[in-house]
């Protein structure tokens, strides 16, 4: 192959994918080599970036999504092509990039472990958020109450669908614009073309800790700070949100009992199922059917215990009825009805600002993602650009 007649911005796209020994090159890899000197060394200032999540305990993000927020920084945007500008900066241009994203990085991880209660950036539904979080903070270093809860209500948004599920450059530009214009005190949410959620995403998403609908089920169960149905205490969130004990997630119809009574592959782990338990609790139901362990729940603890226990597990009335009648797609619907509701109360008015559409598509796969080992690298695998 030659590439005389390809552009740099095209050949360096190439290289990101193969180089001369066959090894695979990302555009971290490229953007190091574009800007290396020996006294800026771009691999280590993202290292840099990443402790100062470290030192948070905040856990770790992409090396590319660490990249964008540097891109930003410097003045550029988000995506592919404006990271590719860093090359044409001085060696100081980019150090007081770094430095400038790095104290972004801290304000955003502040931001997200205090107003959405994410201790784990494995939390975050997509790490596309916290690139355009570490810029909004940025730009607007000190906001005030009422923009803290503009930006929160941005956040569960933007999490409510797959707007940042394929983020493109053509979104990207746009989401870089409405940063600045909030930021400047122009606008007073941070506009965004999401569209808003149904609640028909709870009975068909299915729960995996790679799904950013999953995520953003135990994100909204956790903001309830959920109690244990049986021994009352509250359930160690922080812990839950690690995604290390997965036996503090309980099928409230559990999966084996619907195998039995014929209920398909892949309905039985939809999210709607799904509330936070101790692993003793999970232990106990097992797989009994629901008017059965709820019956017994009740006679120990009496049914206004049970029913308050319940709602902090985002389980209402209606709800509660339908599993002590063991009819699931009842309860799926219910629940879905309270999912959704307590979802708009927290977007609240930045529904106005959302695009049209609905939020995730109506045939998501049947299947569970695949599990990521636990020490792996954390991947973007959400963005187009």
């Amino acid at each position: 192959m030659t590439l005389l007649d390809v552009s740099e911005e095209d050949s360096a796209r190439i290289f990101e994918r193969i180089n001369s020994t066959g090894t695979s090159m990302d555009i971290v890899d490229l953007i190091r080599a574009g800007t290396w000197s020996k006294d800026f060394d771009l691999k280590d200032e993202i290292e840099q970036l990443l402790q100062v999540l470290d030192a948070k305990k905040y856990g770790r993000v992409d090396a590319k999504t660490m990249l964008r927020t540097i891109s930003a920084a410097a003045g550029f945007g988000f995506s592919t092509k404006s990271i590719h500008e860093l090359r044409g900066l001085s060696r100081q241009q980019l150090q007081d990039a770094v430095t400038d994203a790095g104290k972004a990085a801290a304000r955003a991880v502040d931001f997200l472990s205090t107003q959405i209660r994410t201790p784990q950036a494995e939390a975050l539904p997509y790490y596309n958020q916290f690139a355009v979080l570490v810029e909004l903070f940025r730009q607007l270093p000190k906001p005030t109450a009422a923009q803290y809860e503009a930006v929160t209500r941005w956040f569960w948004l933007t999490a409510s669908g797959e707007y940042f599920k394929g983020w493109r450059e053509s979104q990207m530009g746009p989401d870089l614009s409405a940063v600045t214009e909030f930021a400047a005190g122009r606008s007073t949410e941070v506009e965004t073309a999401a569209a808003l959620p149904r609640a028909l995403l709870w009975q068909r998403a299915q729960f995996s800790r790679q799904n950013a609908p999953s995520k953003l089920l135990v994100l909204l169960m956790s903001y309830e700070k959920p109690v244990d149905l049986n021994t009352g205490l509250v359930i160690d969130v922080a812990d839950a949100l690690s995604w290390q004990n997965g036996k503090q997630f309980h099928h409230f119809f559990p999966r084996a009992y619907l195998k039995k009574e014929g209920v398909k592959t892949g309905k039985d782990n939809v999210c709607a199922n799904l509330i936070m338990l101790s692993a003793i609790t999970n232990n106990w139901i097992s797989d009994r059917r629901p008017s059965a362990y709820l019956k017994d729940l009740a006679g120990w603890h009496g049914e206004d215990v049970l029913r308050a226990r319940l709602r902090t597990c985002l389980i209402e009335e209606d709800a509660y009825q339908a599993a002590l009648r063991d009819d699931y797609d009842a309860f799926l619907r219910a629940r879905s009805e309270t999912l959704h509701r307590r979802l708009m109360e927290l977007i609240g008015s930045a529904a106005g600002s959302s695009g049209d559409g609905d939020a995730f598509g109506p045939s998501p796969d049947l299947e569970p993602d695949p599990p990521v080992a636990a020490d792996s690298e954390p991947l973007d695998r959400d963005s187009v650009d």
